[in-house]
């Protein structure tokens, strides 16, 4: 059909001419379409892989566009199984199936003619007449052949129940040929197995389905699903009345929540913890409480190289900047007091610093703590501390580490000691593994068994580091290591999970200390005095002499023109030497006239205007349901951790190019360590939003030159002193507030207990550093069996020497299934190796002995009996969080002859030995198979794994018959 003249069809029918640009992270596709009546068009869109050759029949609409002219915006596609020999061929030849060139395409037709597809996918034996063909490559093309009509009756399948296709083609990349039967069974696993996919589309898609409301599967997942939400209000836990009321509002019956509430935490998807009120957890996040606590334990009560400690007799409650007589803290050293004073006098001198009498004492227990908290308001002097520091370490010649959370906090640091600093992340060498999932796929190469390589490791801004990032740092920090501490913790808590700085405070038994002297020069500052008259309730000052801090009375429908007005004309007028680009305007909310949204978008019409010169690129939408623009020049900000892209939330850039044919936009971050060109396609833009106006939440850790804030009444959890005190320290010369005086007071009224995260940390530290190490005993009910293996190895090793957990640990098995040199292996689909390959396996039911839990599982996970079979490994693995939990017996078998099936836990697939050492595998299988695959007759071992709170190895050790050894790639001394 042409499209031509005033009819604008929105179908289109013929056969794909070429594939000029695709991309297959979003499935974003620019082709040309050979027309049935004649003809070539473009077409645009999100499409599934298409090849050249395919019939395709395509649903959408004509647009103009500005450069390229008429095109055919596609917003969904059939794929039509081509008729005919010469359609055939064609299709064939395209490479739709791998293998089939022209060539071999050409003598399938002319032996089977109309009738080849039809032979390929039920006769695919009879391939093996044609020139060229053996069994194995007959089976090849039978496969790609069942492997594109899968995939055409999964897209149909999925847009049938309203899933776009670039979704729709991350889902079957994902679950290949059990796509549909996958979601079929629980469309609710999407919001875990593929990115992109929330609560609201697998929802979407289930209704569609026909599952009920108030289903099990439905309500398993509104837990997890709240769970989830309430990590970004900053909880690392629910109160179980709480989750309950807030399931059973979306229309789940109490009884039904409890049933699902006890089905995941069977399943390891949620963990309860029983106190006055039961708590329910993510797994990650419990077990990053209790990592935090054990690190803290073992920090703080190492012996220093230097000398004995004192043993564990104070509190270590905070202490004032005036110090007193107090009994030693937990893990103080005896140091000489005068040794004590020549070091401080060498910070001093190698700073060229004079630091005040509380400064002085902060240094002292810095150099004594193994850890310390330095805690203190604006202008107390918490840099000019960092500095002394780190003058002292290269003075006596100290390996010292400076990190903070964010490149922006990195970069102040760096410029304030003259020393390299870096982010968190990069400290502890953060990678990813694409496409294995958020944490899954996270690699954190500085771990317990890869500490940092520090004497001193100096940690900045620690309001801004959340609960899981924290108990990671904890992991890498190994005594003798110091750990110093810096942050305000009077500013707002970190945006992830979490109140770390503050739960350490209220604990009162981490060491920490408290400037409280603001010096001369800071209390000349206005934007100091008033940051200190908010933190203590008081109302701020303005309109001084100085020109610092402004307030100017405005009702709420005049705000949004009269911020957009300072910045971009009247500040810029009143300073000089003051750009738009160094103001920053910082909201309470993004919603509403006066919030971050709708600020930015007359922010960007008054500094970046649309122009029909300058290209723009739309993507992504506000709370409000508006669509972002993006203009070259656009100040931008990542609003989500992108692990592939690394780019992390609340990072800085400015929009460097757009491409509107693809949709793509170009971004520079160079606010950090340096600076980083990142690419953003279609299906990716909602990572971004306009950085014009940001929440104050978003701005911790950085400075800018001034900052502009609306004062206007919100909703009561957000009306705090400590984001407003948050908002005016970020500014370093001028504050302007616009708003109403009324809002404002009630701002620095509020002591923000609406605020409040739920959080045990603070007493679980009080629990965990009060207490000696938990009682570790053997499992009793496998006593029988590991007595008969030691009798049956003669084993050195006594019984006692494999330690479990009784309560929490589990009995499983695993097994190595070989054939003809090579292994199956499963790409799980669940936590906590989802992504990652591993050997087929699971629990030991009641009543089973390890080998026939093997051959059972085995059985059912791939389809495959057992023949010879060998027990290669018993593992202890124990960790903070349940699902790293097991007492494992690891075999090697070998697969009697037959097909494998796949049993629902994720794909299967030989490796031979060679890929199997390159693949995708947990961190402690890779670590282990050499042991675990030493062939028939090799001796058999122990293993103790001790995992830390992101599931990374903390400990490894193996032994054979009594014989410790460190395990493949470690090394002992």
């Amino acid at each position: 059909m042409n499209p031509s003249g005033d009819q604008r069809p929105d179908r289109i029918d013929g056969r794909v001419a070429r594939v000029t640009f695709r991309n297959p992270e979003n499935g974003f596709t620019v082709l040309r379409l050979e027309q049935e009546g004649g003809g070539r068009v473009a077409v645009v869109g999100n499409l599934p892989e298409l090849k050249d050759g395919q019939p395709v029949r395509l649903f959408g609409r004509w647009t103009q566009h500005p450069r390229y002219g008429q095109q055919f915006e596609a917003d969904a596609v059939e794929v039509v199984e081509p008729t005919g020999a010469e359609a055939i061929e064609r299709y064939l030849a395209s490479g739709a199936i791998p293998g089939v060139g022209p060539v071999l395409a050409r003598r399938l037709v002319e032996r089977f003619g109309a009738r080849t597809l039809e032979v390929i996918e039920e006769a695919p034996r009879r391939l093996t007449e044609v020139e060229g063909v053996g069994r194995e490559k007959a089976r090849r093309i039978h496969r790609g052949l069942k492997d594109q009509k899968d995939a055409r009756e999964a897209f149909l399948f999925l847009q049938g129940h309203g899933v776009g296709p670039a979704l729709a083609a991350r889902i079957h990349q994902t679950y290949g040929e059990r796509t549909v039967a996958r979601i079929q069974e629980d469309p609710y696993r999407l919001i875990y197995d593929v990115r992109g996919v929330g609560f609201l589309t697998a929802d979407r898609i289930a209704r569609s389905l026909g599952i009920p409301v108030d289903g099990p599967q439905r309500a398993r997942a509104l837990i997890r699903h709240r769970l989830q939400e309430a990590t970004l209000a900053g909880h690392t836990f629910l109160p179980r009345p709480d989750l309950q009321r807030e399931v059973v509002q979306e229309g789940i019956p109490p009884e039904r929540f409890e049933e699902a509430l006890a089905a995941a935490a069977e399943r390891d998807e949620v963990v309860q913890e029983p106190g006055e009120v039961d708590a329910v957890y993510l797994p990650y996040l419990y077990e990053a409480e209790l990592e935090v606590c054990l690190r803290l334990r073992l920090l703080l009560s190492s012996p220093s190289p230097e000398g004995e400690r004192e043993p564990a007799m104070a509190s270590g409650r905070e202490q004032d900047g005036e110090p007193g007589p107090e009994a030693p803290r937990r893990g103080a050293q005896r140091v000489d007091p005068a040794r004590l004073s020549q070091e401080v006098a060498l910070a001093e001198r190698s700073s060229r610093l004079e630091l005040a009498p509380e400064q002085r004492e902060a240094l002292v227990q810095a150099l004594v703590q193994p850890v310390l908290i330095i805690t203190g308001g604006p202008g107390t002097g918490k840099t000019t501390l960092a500095r002394a520091v780190a003058a002292w370490c290269q003075a006596r010649q100290v390996r010292l580490l400076l990190a903070s959370p964010t490149g922006r906090a990195s970069r102040r640091l760096r410029e304030a000691t003259g020393l390299p600093a870096r982010t968190l992340h990069r400290t502890l060498e953060f990678t990813y593994v694409p496409g294995a999932g958020e944490r899954a796929g996270a690699r954190w190469v500085r771990n317990a068994g890869n500490p940092l390589d520090a004497d001193v490791v100096l940690v900045d801004e620690l309001s801004m580091v959340d609960l899981p990032l924290f108990a990671r740092l904890l992991a890498a920090v190994r005594p003798p290591t110091r750990l110093i501490l810096i942050g305000d913790a009077d500013q707002l808590p970190s945006v992830g999970p979490g109140q770390v700085l503050r739960d350490l405070l209220e604990s009162g038994v981490v060491p920490s200390f408290r400037l409280r002297q603001i010096f001369r020069q800071a209390e000349q500052s206005l934007i100091v005095q008033n940051a200190h008259r908010i933190r203590t309730g008081r109302r701020p000052v303005w309109n001084r002499p100085g020109g610092e801090f402004f307030f100017i009375p405005a009702e709420p429908e005049a705000i949004p023109a009269l911020v957009t007005d300072l910045v971009s004309r009247r500040l810029p007028s009143f300073a000089p030497d003051l750009t738009p680009a160094q103001i920053q305007v910082l909201c309470a909310t993004r919603r509403g006239p006066s919030g971050a949204d709708g600020l930015n978008r007359s922010l960007q019409e008054a500094l970046n205007p649309a122009h029909p010169g300058k290209a723009e690129v739309t993507g992504g939408t506000t709370p409000e349901g508006e669509p972002e623009r993006f203009r070259v020049g656009d100040r931008v900000m990542q609003v989500r951790n992108d692990y592939e892209k690394m780019v992390f939330n609340g990072e800085l850039g400015r929009v460097a190019a757009v491409d509107p044919e693809q949709e793509q936009v170009t971004v520079v971050f160079d606010e950090g360590e340096e600076s980083q060109e990142v690419l953003y396609g279609p299906g990716e833009l909602d990572e971004l939003q306009l950085a014009y106006a940001t929440s104050v939440h978003k701005s911790q850790g950085s400075e800018y030159p001034a900052v502009v804030m609306p004062v206007v009444s919100v909703m009561p959890a957000l009306m705090s002193r400590n984001l407003l005190y948050t908002a005016i320290t970020r500014a370093r010369r001028l504050v302007v507030l616009v708003g109403q005086v009324d809002a404002l007071e009630r701002y620095c009224r509020s002591s923000g207990a609406l605020l409040a995260r739920h959080s045990r940390m603070a007493r679980r530290l009080v629990d965990v550093l009060g207490q000696g190490s938990p009682r570790i005993r053997p499992v009793q009910a496998l006593r029988p069996a590991l007595e008969a293996l030691w009798r049956e190895r003669h084993l050195a090793a006594p019984l006692e020497a494999l330690w479990v957990d009784p309560e929490r640990q589990r009995p499983s098995a695993l097994c190595y299934v070989e054939r003809e040199g090579r292994y199956l292996m499963i790409r799980r689909t669940k936590e906590p190796f989802a992504g990652l390959w591993t050997a087929p396996g699971g629990k030991v039911e009641p009543g089973e002995s390890p080998e026939e839990a093997i051959r059972r599982e085995v059985r059912e996970e791939t389809g495959l009996e057992l023949e010879r079979l060998e027990l290669r490994m018993i593992t202890s693995e124990t960790g903070p969080h349940p699902a790293y939990n097991w007492l494992l017996f690891v075999f090697q078998g070998t697969a009697a002859p037959g097909p494998e099936r796949d049993g629902g836990e994720g794909a299967l697939r030989w490796f031979d030995r060679a890929e199997l050492e390159r693949a995708s595998l947990p961190d402690v299988d890779r670590r282990l198979l050499p042991y675990l695959l030493a062939g028939p007759g090799a001796p058999l071992h122990l293993a103790r794994v001790r995992y830390d709170a992101g599931g990374g190895v903390a400990e490894l050790e193996v032994e054979e018959a009594g014989r410790t050894a460190p395990a493949a790639g470690e090394t002992r001394e």
